[in-house]
């Protein structure tokens, strides 16, 4: 079992509506993507979230799901709703992290009554195409249209290598 985190928005500032719809959309589909690759699924999502005035705490949590999932759509969803309970939508954001707890091979999930299973799959089958086309051909080689706004940080977050720049245009 392992855990994933991933973080950004170092040195800038952004609105709570442009992390919710744009940033922290593309944060989580990059994570899953990852989680989907090693054959793992999750049944526990974290979040936190700094903010601009070194005043305000920190903010965030551990949520539990129901069940173990590695659906784009279903943690996307899960990640926008605890942000909008734990998020304090009056002050900027400078920092984002997510995580993914609870995770284990994918072998041994058990599915609960309500989740969709052939809805899953078929997501599934999807996510493993876009990561054979990126492992092809770059990881900005499919991008979603959300990562064209001027606030979008994945083009730029897909051409580091630890965290810094890999010179990569």
């Amino acid at each position: 079992m392992w855990g994933s985190i991933i973080g950004d928005l170092a040195g800038s500032v952004y609105e709570f509506s442009q992390i919710k719809e744009v940033i922290l959309k593309e944060m989580v589909d990059n994570l899953c993507l990852e989680l989907i690759e090693k054959g793992m699924v999750t049944n526990s999502i974290s979040l936190s979230v700094g903010y601009a005035d070194r005043d305000k705490k920190a903010t965030g949590g551990t949520l539990k799901l129901n069940g173990y999932t590695s659906s784009i759509k279903r943690l996307t969803n899960k990640f926008i709703e605890y942000f909008e309970k734990t998020a304090d939508r009056n002050f900027k954001i400078r920092k984002i992290n997510i995580g993914l707890n609870g995770i284990i091979e994918s072998a041994y999930r058990v599915y609960d009554m309500f989740t969709d299973v052939e809805a899953e799959e078929k997501e599934g089958k999807l996510n493993k195409t876009v990561i054979g086309i990126k492992n092809k051909y770059g990881k900005n080689s499919l991008l979603k249209g959300t990562s064209f706004q001027d606030c979008a940080t994945a083009k730029s977050r897909n051409r580091m290598i630890g965290g810094h720049n890999g010179g990569e245009n």
